[in-house]
């Protein structure tokens, strides 16, 4: 059996390199595509293509208190993760896998704080 993303060790650990400075602790990351979907803005080709991206579900431990926080990285041009973008779990308003997609695989993320949806794929 193929070994997905989820259970990448060294994605893990490069995941963690990237977020280094903060107290939190990776529990899962998955390599996915970012894209506009079929609503994105015409413009250049380029702007079309699939982003990679890599999504880490992250703890901080506070006392008794364990907070989850959802992680998008990005690669840099030296292919390095840097973060992206940081979600409290409890500002993710709706996780909505996409139905007509054969694959099962792409989703949409839509935080409570903007009107914003990102596609991903894995």
């Amino acid at each position: 059996m193929a070994k997905s993303s989820a259970d990448d060790e060294e994605l893990r650990r490069a995941c963690e390199a990237a977020i280094e400075g903060t107290k939190q602790k990776i529990v899962l990351s998955i390599r996915v595509a970012k894209s506009q979907g079929i609503w994105g803005k015409s413009g250049k080709l380029g702007r079309h293509m699939a982003k990679p991206r890599v999504l880490a579900l992250s703890t901080k431990s506070k006392g008794q208190r364990t907070k989850a926080f959802l992680r998008v990285l990005k690669y840099s041009n030296g292919g390095v993760l840097e973060p992206a973008k940081l979600y409290k779990l409890k500002h993710l308003s709706k996780v909505e896998v996409i139905a007509n997609d054969p694959s099962g695989c792409t989703f949409t993320l839509k935080p409570e704080c903007c009107s914003a949806t990102m596609d991903y794929a894995q």
